[in-house]
C-alpha cells in the first residue's frame, strides 16, 4: 500500500481558496479514482471528502481504509449487514 502525503480534498480546496470553478475541476479527478475502483469490483465503504487526499502536486488519491471486493463473494454487498451509521448516516 502506498503512503499518501496529502490533505483531504475539501481542506485542499479551502487552503488554496479555490473558487467554485476550480473546485468543480478538482472534484472529477477524485471521482475518477472511485470509478476506477468500482470498475475493478472494489467498493469503498467509507467514502467522504477526507478519504480523497490531494498531494502537494495537486494529484487526488483515494485513501482506502474500508473496502470490500465484490469478486470475493461473487455478489454485490448486502445492505442488510451494514451498520445503521453506514446506512443512515451519523
Amino acid at each position: 500500500m502506498e503512503y499518501i502525503d496529502g490533505i483531504a480534498i475539501d481542506a485542499y480546496c479551502d487552503s488554496y481558496c479555490l473558487d467554485i470553478t476550480a473546485r468543480s475541476e478538482a472534484f472529477p479527478n477524485g471521482v475518477r479514482r472511485v470509478h476506477y475502483a468500482h470498475q475493478n469490483l472494489i467498493v469503498h465503504r467509507d467514502l467522504k471528502p477526507s478519504n480523497i487526499l490531494v498531494t502537494s502536486a495537486g494529484v487526488p488519491k483515494l485513501w482506502i481504509s474500508a473496502l470490500r471486493s465484490c469478486s470475493m463473494t461473487g455478489k454485490q454487498p448486502d445492505i442488510r449487514w451494514r451498520s445503521p451509521r453506514k446506512t443512515f448516516g451519523s
